[in-house]
């Protein structure tokens, strides 16, 4: 009988940012050391999360994907998803923890006072779907609208949910 050998190295249990020294490099060289010294505990918390948490989430999640319930028992129209919890809880690390979807258009995110540049967002978003690939439609969707909505939106409207 042949042996099969899997020569695909399994990255769980690693930090995912720590790991790839390049990356850590790149990031330092495009956001400046001063805002990347400050930035990065949010780069080593998020790659911990993604060589354990998040991928066991995901694990999980993939097993169970998102269903549009169209009716009710009833036969009424309902249009609801339903979503596992694992999947939820992938949404919540994505969407609250790290605002993967907000860095560019909210201030006081991770407490910086000011908007964080782009980078640190695609970052950030690289490191998250390392584990977790299915979400990053929606946090680019989520963002692309509000950047579309910011700038051609009703401004009163704007006004109420974005930072001036």
């Amino acid at each position: 009988m042949k042996q099969i050998i899997n020569n695909i190295p399994d990255s769980k249990g690693y930090n995912a940012f720590k790991r790839d020294k390049s990356f850590e490099k790149l990031m330092n060289f495009y956001c400046g050391k001063n805002l990347f010294q400050r930035i990065k505990p949010q780069f080593t918390k998020l790659g911990e999360l993604v060589g354990d948490k998040i991928e066991n989430l995901t694990l999980s999640a993939d097993k169970s994907p998102p269903e549009l319930i169209k009716r009710s028992r009833t036969g009424m129209n309902y249009d609801k998803i339903e979503k596992h919890p694992d999947f939820q809880a992938l949404e919540k690390i994505a969407f609250s923890e790290f605002g993967l979807a907000a860095i560019s258009h909210r201030n006081k995110i991770f407490g910086f006072e000011e908007k964080l540049p782009p980078i640190i967002k695609y970052g950030l978003t690289f490191l998250f779907v390392q584990s977790e690939f299915g979400l990053c439609c929606p946090i680019s969707m989520t963002d692309s609208l509000t950047r579309t909505l910011s700038k051609f939106g009703n401004k009163d409207l704007v006004n109420l949910f974005f930072d001036k």
